[in-house]
């Protein structure tokens, strides 16, 4: 991706956000749950201890800083050698991200593999959950809704790039305009339907096998142009505070959050398809 490309990302996201990349983050994650550190709760962390109170009881502190404070906290769980990374991961998949479904073999296979960083395609919404806590300054969580939005700005690239893969998601708003649907329509000359499955389809979506590192690189990349000096306080919790440009997290979330928001707004504005149906007359 060039830096050319990379500015034209950066100029469509802060059109969609008002030039206010920030205050949207701020405003519209509100991933953060009192249940998630809260003792009396069973979807509390297993890790949290009473030193952290005095930041997630702290009633100044918005709902927006505990949630990277979360973030933090629970990357400290998952590099201390002493604590069940199983039990990590399974909050974080289950709990944290919402997956109900994934089985105990696939969530140990998930812990079991955590630094061999081999990428499989399968469960990747799952895994990469727990490799963006462990690794929270370069690993990042491989969402279809994150996919969703940065497929639809790579479409406004003149370059022709190929697209993420995009995972099985539930959200009625972007089940009701795919961007798979558009991509194709977009590239249908180069989509050859005389071959099978993915074959069909190589020239204009990238191989599974290289998905998720081409898309930590470019969400890298984004991130580091995006962010400029904003920086969160997180004193209370590890005693100073952080630039968002050095976690690429924020880019990810900002792109999950404005999934089913301001960017399917933007595709029914922008999308449109012409058709001419002939029908025969049934008799």
């Amino acid at each position: 991706m060039t830096d050319t490309d990379i500015d034209t990302l950066i100029t469509k996201i802060k059109t969609l956000t008002n030039n206010d990349a920030f205050g949207y983050l701020q405003l519209k994650s509100t991933w953060f749950s009192e249940s998630f550190v809260d003792t009396i709760h069973k979807d509390k962390y297993p890790y949290v201890t009473n030193e952290f109170d005095t930041f997630f009881l702290d009633t100044s502190i918005s709902k927006f800083d505990k949630e990277i404070g979360l973030k933090f906290l629970v990357n400290e769980g998952m590099n201390n050698h002493s604590y069940d990374k199983t039990k990590i991961a399974t909050w974080i998949i289950k709990i944290w991200g919402g997956i109900k479904g994934i089985g105990s073999n696939s969530l140990q296979d998930i812990v079991d593999n955590l630094n061999k960083k081999d990428y499989l395609f399968k469960n990747i919404s799952s895994w990469s959950k727990v490799h963006s806590f462990k690794d929270i300054k370069e690993d990042v969580i491989y969402d279809s809704k994150v996919i969703y939005s940065l497929n639809w700005l790579l479409l406004h690239l003149d370059s022709n790039p190929k697209y993420f893969l995009q995972p099985e998601g539930r959200n009625r708003k972007l089940i009701a305009f795919p961007m798979n649907a558009i991509i194709n329509f977009k590239h249908n000359n180069l989509i050859d339907m005389s071959k099978t499955g993915s074959k069909a389809t190589d020239k204009v979506y990238l191989d599974k096998n290289e998905v998720y590192t081409k898309y930590k690189l470019l969400v890298q990349q984004l991130n580091t142009k995006l962010w400029s000096d904003e920086t969160i306080d997180l004193t209370k919790l590890i005693g100073h505070e952080i630039y968002l440009r050095d976690y690429p997290f924020f880019t990810e979330l900002l792109l999950f959050n404005m999934a089913d928001d301001v960017v399917v707004k933007d595709v029914q504005h922008s999308v449109s398809i012409n058709m001419n149906l002939t029908f025969n007359k049934i008799s």
